[in-house]
């Protein structure tokens, strides 16, 4: 039997947070949620979450930016997928040169749904090609000298 990839849904509003469950399990991911930046930040620092599904309502003192920030420090590789309609447009230019994979609109009708599965789905294939990527570190970038 093969693992279902994980995927971390972090968003505070309940009705939002399931229907999310409900789309991602359906989709045959295995998914946990939280609705605290600092469970985001342990969750992602201890298990590997290739995709997070990020809300704009899980806690309303912290700007995206910042928690993109955060996140990405974290871990570098995650594919986050912002699901936000109340965004200034600043916050989303910071967010998407932070490294977003993808920001939607709070889903509505199901053509919506089919988009954002579009996306997780092209998330975990980016991240997928990410891990078999040779890496690269400083040390093989600086000419050695005998």
């Amino acid at each position: 039997m093969m693992n279902k990839p994980n995927i971390l849904i972090a968003e505070k509003d309940f009705t939002t947070r399931m229907q999310l469950v409900q789309t991602a399990t359906k989709a045959g991911y295995q998914v946990k949620t939280t609705m605290s930046v600092a469970k985001l930040l342990y969750y992602l620092l201890r298990r590997h979450f290739p995709v997070v599904l990020l809300g704009d309502s899980i806690e309303g003192n912290i700007q995206i930016p910042t928690l993109v920030r955060l996140i990405k420090a974290s871990d570098p590789q995650v594919a986050i997928i912002l699901i936000s309609d109340d965004i200034s447009l600043q916050q989303m230019r910071k967010a998407r040169e932070l490294g977003i994979f993808f920001h939607a609109l709070k889903p509505v009708n199901p053509e919506d749904w089919q988009e954002l599965n579009l996306a997780i789905a092209c998330a975990f294939k980016k991240t997928a090609r990410l891990a078999l990527a040779p890496r690269r570190d400083i040390t093989s970038l600086t000419p050695r000298i005998h």
